[in-house]
């Protein structure tokens, strides 16, 4: 088992009402995150998947899909989120965060939201190699496999004639213009942060919501690729999960702190 990223948002200075507030969140146990967010469909041109699997997906549809494509040995990776505030700190219940799966020169993880947006896939990371140069994709027929999968490229990036970096970008009603990718520098990281959530949300204000994006190296003489790596984020998902689960947080703290108002001792004097 991994162990996971966690949310931490400093808070105020400890008192002795946070004392007793955090005693009695220590006695209740993890907060219970519950699904209060759901992500606003996509339209068909942004229905991007790496082997069928695509943003939105539950837990257990992906499992299926990644042990149909390498059989059994699928890895999982847990986590929980963490907020500090008024003094004391909460954490919700652990929760499935990640897959990982794969067979030699073919590796995947799938990063999945919190319980807030129902556990559902928002990132996705593959890498391929191409070890034998004789059997390896030439880089026009990758090139044009991927075009053809996920469309005409928002932005091509490389040197000279290499163009080793395509990206796809998405907004509320389809495909995003360049320049709204090149303004966020096409948020394709494969992975999910709970550290960051301000960095999601402007870049959904921005206008992206979805972004994708492909690396072909290639072997010397570039002709011939020498593997390749997608990375698809949902940033909107990202987004919304994460700020359902502070929300939720934040309230769990709210109400230890009206519970230890509640209960205060009053001396007489």
């Amino acid at each position: 088992m991994v162990a996971g990223r966690r949310l931490l948002i400093t808070g105020l200075a400890a008192s002795g009402l946070a004392a007793s507030a955090a005693n009695e969140s220590r006695a209740q146990g993890p907060v219970q995150l519950r699904q209060t967010v759901t992500r606003p469909p996509m339209t068909d041109n942004s229905a991007i998947d790496v082997i069928g699997i695509r943003p939105g997906m539950g837990l257990d549809e992906v499992r299926r899909i990644l042990i149909a494509e390498y059989g059994e040995g699928l890895n999982q990776a847990e986590t929980s989120m963490t907020l500090q505030g008024r003094g004391i700190s909460v954490m919700s219940q652990r929760f499935v965060v990640r897959l990982d799966h794969g067979k030699q020169d073919d590796e995947i993880s799938v990063w999945f939201s919190p319980p807030t947006l129902g556990n559902t896939v928002v990132a996705i990371a593959r890498n391929l190699r191409f070890p034998d140069f004789m059997r390896a994709p030439s880089l026009s027929d990758l090139r044009q496999q991927l075009v053809a999968k996920y469309g005409t490229p928002s932005e091509v990036r490389g040197i000279q004639n290499r163009n080793n970096s395509l990206f796809w970008s998405f907004g509320a009603t389809g495909r995003s213009s360049v320049l709204q990718c090149l303004r966020t520098s096409c948020p394709t990281t494969g992975d999910l942060s709970f550290n960051t959530p301000w960095i999601y949300r402007e870049v959904v204000d921005s206008g992206v919501h979805l972004a994708a994006m492909a690396e072909t190296p290639a072997y010397s003489g570039e002709i011939k690729a020498l593997g390749l790596r997608v990375r698809v984020d949902d940033v909107l998902g990202k987004a919304l999960g994460i700020e359902a689960g502070i929300t939720q947080l934040q309230q769990a703290i709210d109400e230890l702190v009206q519970r230890a108002q509640g209960s205060q001792q009053r001396p007489r004097l």
